[in-house]
């Protein structure tokens, strides 16, 4: 499995060298997909300074998913540096215990074009997450740390 991702990686950074840069204006109107750690995402470009997001992450017995929205400060360059929020819904059922939660969080992040159709992509922001299980309650803040590849269509 590690020796397929890694092939496939490889070969996509090969393609995306021998093609042109692009900028964060070239994704107006675009759809891109992104995987991540520790997500897979749909991100469409409103303008070329306004992305929004779908995101899911799927684990053992958590299921987190949201949306989130983005504003590109320098949309003229290839590294091109955002600010964002993001709504989540968390529902888990690990270790005999189930419940549901929310996630609300704020984010700085770097979004590095290597070609017209790829991207890599960091973020990192405190979020506020709650959960609740059988009538109990807790929230706290926690920093996340996300980083991600985004290929456009």
């Amino acid at each position: 499995m590690k020796k397929t991702a890694v092939i496939v990686i490889f070969s996509i950074l090969l393609v995306s060298i021998a093609t042109p840069l692009v900028r964060a204006n070239d994704i107006s109107g675009k759809l891109g997909l992104g995987i991540g750690n520790p997500y897979i995402a749909l991100k469409y470009g409103l303008t070329s300074k306004l992305s929004g997001e779908v995101r899911g992450a799927f684990g053992s017995g958590i299921t987190v998913y949201g949306i989130r929205g983005c504003y590109n400060f320098n949309p003229e360059s290839e590294a091109v540096i955002f600010l964002g929020g993001e709504a989540d819904l968390i529902n888990f059922d690990t270790e005999g215990i189930s419940g549901e939660g929310n996630v609300l969080m704020v984010f700085v992040g770097l979004e590095y074009f290597l070609s017209n159709k790829l991207a890599l992509s960091t973020d990192i922001g405190p979020a506020l997450i709650t959960v609740s299980s059988e009538g109990t309650s807790v929230s706290g803040l926690e920093w996340v740390f996300n980083v991600g590849i985004n290929f456009y269509l």
